[in-house]
């Protein structure tokens, strides 16, 4: 090879491997962009699964039973937590930050889940005291 050419060789070579990088980074964060939606979809599922809860909760007058009332007021705060999770996955879907959503999202599933296991247990208790 010409001395000239291996200077040009090389630039082409280093664009293509940035490239791949740059397509690779780009396929990654459509992947999280996607798990991010499916993560959201489930988080939704469990939000509404916890306001049929707590409406058969109400039918059930669980702020007549005191320590119900308190397993309550517990599960209440973990849906605030899960709340204000869920405006900070939305501020960095905006920002384009898709795995960070995504790792926040399941963030807030957890705390979805606290609410819901608090709720199971409420019912449980006012269930065994009639």
């Amino acid at each position: 090879m010409k001395a000239g050419l291996k200077p040009i060789v090389g630039l082409v070579l280093s664009i293509f491997v940035v490239w791949g990088f740059s397509l690779s980074q780009a396929t990654a964060g459509t992947s999280y962009k996607i798990r991010y939606y499916k993560q959201i979809k489930a988080n939704d599922s469990v939000r509404a699964a916890i306001k049929q809860g707590v409406a058969e909760l109400n039918r059930l007058h669980y702020k007549n039973y005191p320590g119900a009332k308190r397993i309550m007021r517990d599960a209440v705060t973990q849906i605030g937590y899960a709340n204000g999770i869920r405006k900070k996955t939305e501020k960095l879907a905006k920002e384009g930050k898709w795995k960070a959503a995504y790792q926040w999202s399941g963030m807030e599933l957890q705390y979805l889940i606290k609410a819901v296991v608090k709720a199971r247990v409420a019912k449980n208790l006012i269930k065994s005291k009639k």
